[in-house]
């Protein structure tokens, strides 16, 4: 399945423009200047392109620029009907992202690939027969130039998916019954280096001394600081470091046990073949 549509970055914002209108119910409430605007976007925060990329904004796009059929385009809700092309990409990528970032076994059939990969899930054909063939045919056109550019995230998204597939082959061969993608992206690890950040304030470049106290100081508070809602990952639900620590706290009847360790009692010898070793055996008996 390829997709012979002009997408545009300007029906997006029509549709922004025309909800800003809107001072209660907005149609679109997570969009801002930031995610529409080409000299305002924050080219390093994922969550504004994944916001933008949605179902949501998709499906009111849809519906908008389908009902603008025959409107004059003076209209102040106007927005031009190719809009619902746009709306297409928009959709495809909401699905994209859903299907590398699943998080449980359990899938919702109305959007697509959402749960683990498993041998009847949805992901390999939706890679396969759409994901790939529209990646490996799309690409940038300049407005003022008409020069196509293939952008790097359209071919590192073939790699990373091609990459899944490899790696749900070598696990399926080993025996295991579904993989969860969401546990090989980086949310914890950016998450981490966020709380990092957040403890040292004004000091972005620590060093490694620096790192390692707030580390420390982290670990002290169990991660325990709220998630952030203008963080650049979803919060990715992992237990704090010290939950054990907690539940025995807690823990109302405790059993004791003594551990059965083995003491395990290494022989030293010194050698005095060694001027090294000569030294060390008259060292020891004139500080004692």
């Amino acid at each position: 399945m390829v997709y012979k549509k002009w997408p545009s970055g300007q029906h997006i914002i029509q549709l922004y423009e025309n909800d800003l209108e809107e001072t209660e119910l907005k149609a679109c409430p997570k969009l801002t200047a930031e995610h529409v605007y080409p000299d305002k976007i924050r080219k390093m925060k994922v969550s504004c392109c994944t916001q933008v990329f949605s179902q949501r904004v998709a499906a009111v796009l849809k519906r908008h620029a389908s009902l603008c059929r025959g409107v004059p385009s003076d209209h102040r809700q106007y927005i031009d009907v190719d809009a619902i092309e746009t709306a297409d990409i928009l959709n495809f990528f909401n699905k994209l992202f859903d299907s590398v970032n699943g998080g449980s076994r359990t899938s919702i059939p109305r959007e697509g690939p959402t749960g683990a990969i498993e041998p009847s899930s949805q992901y390999l054909s939706f890679w396969h027969n759409e994901a790939i063939p529209v990646l490996s045919s799309s690409y940038f056109l300049c407005p003022h130039t008409n020069k196509r550019t293939v952008a790097p995230s359209l071919t590192n998204w073939i790699f990373s998916i091609r990459n899944l597939e490899y790696i749900w082959r070598k696990l399926r061969g080993e025996g295991f019954k579904y993989l969860i993608p969401r546990n090989l992206n980086q949310d914890p690890l950016e998450n981490f280096f966020g709380g990092i950040r957040a403890y040292g304030g004004r000091n972005i470049n620590p060093t490694c001394a620096a790192f390692i106290s707030s580390f420390k100081a982290l670990l002290i508070n169990n991660f325990l600081s709220p998630h952030s809602v203008t963080s650049n990952c979803e919060e990715d639900e992992s237990e704090g470091a010290f939950t054990n620590l907690s539940n025995l706290v807690s823990a109302k009847n405790i059993t004791i046990t003594t551990p059965n360790i083995p003491i395990v009692v290494v022989p030293f010898e010194v050698s005095r073949s060694s001027s090294f070793g000569a030294e060390v055996a008259t060292y020891v008996p004139d500080k004692w």
